[in-house]
């Protein structure tokens, strides 16, 4: 029996990921995820790019995570 050829996750799936983990504030599982999604389907850079360049300005911002105190 061979392995598939088939991707695992399509880049829309990829795409909502990171995008759960960024509203949730789990930047590092966000920015794996890009990283995943930029492999599996390169011919996506842009999409990728820019989601990135939202995940890096939000830690720069310092905007809280997911474990941040409410106050």
């Amino acid at each position: 029996m061979s392995a598939s050829n088939e991707p695992i996750a399509t880049p829309q799936d990829l795409d909502r990921l990171a995008g759960e983990a960024y509203r949730e504030g789990h930047w590092d599982r966000a920015l794996g995820l890009l990283g995943i999604a930029r492999m599996a389907y390169p011919g996506r850079a842009e999409l990728w790019d820019r989601r990135e360049a939202r995940v890096r300005e939000a830690m720069a911002r310092g905007d809280p995570g997911p474990d941040a105190d409410p106050g």
